[in-house]
């Protein structure tokens, strides 16, 4: 018995260092692949993002989630995660398998249900929706944060990248966000695209509209008006576009100044 332990310590010492080369070796030689697996979803561009857009309704207790723009996906997840007044985290999460479909719609209760009865969440401020796309050209996320207001002269982003004020009806509930995409092409480099999304009439008087951008960047900022992107008239003081507003929607900064497109499906 003792022979038989002295041999088997060394022959399992080997096969365990074997083992452990064998795995090492393996990881070494695929490093992108291993990077790859941890990540597990893969980057595209603006124009290649889906536009993802919350609008909520007038009581400000639900929240329209829309997605357009979905480009070779078999199946759509959806996490929206937003803080009540009182500092808890709530949030609500699904997902649908596309069947050849480029757009998603959903309506979103800040709160709960039970047995047809609604318990709604107050004071809800802001939050964030992320989407995952699986599929196709692969697996893809999208997280943006969402900034919901009420009874405010200045509508911003949570980055604060973004911001439209002017007088604003008191009665509409807002959420300002970046759409990652765009509702519709644009022949152009994008760099970024927000939204201001109302309630109620998209109309605000003597509004003003700043967006941000990076030092020395050359830049145009457009909207989307009847279907057709629209260069705004705009200035550029301290790396900060101004351009005037007399309603809400989706603004783009791009350095073309090229405005056709093509409608999305």
């Amino acid at each position: 018995m003792k022979k038989i332990a002295l041999i088997a310590g060394p022959i399992l010492l080997l096969l365990i260092a074997f083992f452990v080369f064998k795995t090492i070796k393996g990881k070494d030689s695929k490093p992108i692949l291993v990077e790859e697996e941890q990540s597990g979803f893969i980057t595209t561009s603006i124009a290649d993002s889906p536009f993802i857009s919350l609008t909520p309704t007038s009581d400000g207790y639900w929240l329209n989630l829309e997605v357009l723009q979905i480009k070779d996906a078999d199946k759509l997840e959806y996490e929206l995660l937003y803080e009540t007044g009182d500092g808890a985290t709530q949030g609500s999460i699904g997902s649908i398998d596309l069947k050849g479909k480029t757009t998603y719609e959903k309506r979103i209760l800040l709160g709960s249900e039970s047995s047809g009865h609604y318990r709604y969440d107050k004071g809800v401020e802001k939050g964030e929706i992320t989407i995952r796309l699986r599929g196709g050209m692969g697996r893809r996320k999208y997280t943006t944060k969402f900034h919901l207001q009420n009874k405010d002269d200045q509508l911003s982003s949570i980055d604060k990248a973004f911001s439209l004020k002017g007088i604003i009806p008191s009665t509409n509930y807002y959420i300002t966000m970046n759409t990652i995409g765009a509702p519709k092409s644009f022949e152009g480099e994008i760099e970024a695209v927000y939204g201001v999304f109302s309630s109620g009439s998209r109309q605000i008087k003597s509004g003003q509209l700043e967006i941000a951008k990076k030092q020395d960047q050359s830049l145009s900022l457009f909207t989307l008006d009847n279907n057709s992107w629209e260069e705004l008239e705009s200035e550029d003081t301290d790396n900060i576009l101004s351009a005037e507003a007399s309603s809400t929607g989706v603004f783009l900064l791009s350095e073309s100044s090229t405005t056709e497109g093509t409608p999305h499906n």
